[in-house]
């Protein structure tokens, strides 16, 4: 049986694993490469525009769900990629859901900056 980490060798084995995946997604998928460049545009516009600290973190935090849905479709292609090698209709149903989650969360992102941008030019 695996020994059980507890504490804070627990809270490092799983920042290590944590940091594995997202160095995992960042080598291996490109749609997770155009986000984080994406993100480091939105951070670029986050300091230069008139923004509250609410619509800062609004904002972040909508593209850090966007990041984890994106992660959790990595996760479900994978998975379903080593249980189902060849072509099966529940194998691409349960691919699509996991890239429509990708979509609501490119929509609420896209939404906010959206606001954000229309609530800039009536304050002008």
């Amino acid at each position: 049986m695996k020994e059980t980490r507890r504490g804070l060798a627990h809270l490092s084995a799983a920042a290590k694993n944590s940091f594995a995946g997202l160095l995992c997604a960042f080598r291996r998928e490109a749609a997770f490469r155009q986000e984080i460049f994406l993100g480091v545009l939105h951070f670029i516009l986050l300091a230069v525009l008139p923004v509250s600290w609410l619509e800062r973190i609004l904002l972040t935090a909508a593209w850090l769900l966007w990041l984890a849905v994106e992660l959790l479709n990595s996760a479900v292609e994978e998975v379903v990629d080593l249980v189902s090698p060849g072509w099966n209709e529940f194998a691409k149903r349960a691919k699509d859901y996991a890239s429509a989650a990708v979509f609501c969360a490119i929509c609420i992102f896209a939404g906010g900056w959206i606001a954000l941008a229309a609530r800039i030019v009536v304050s002008r």
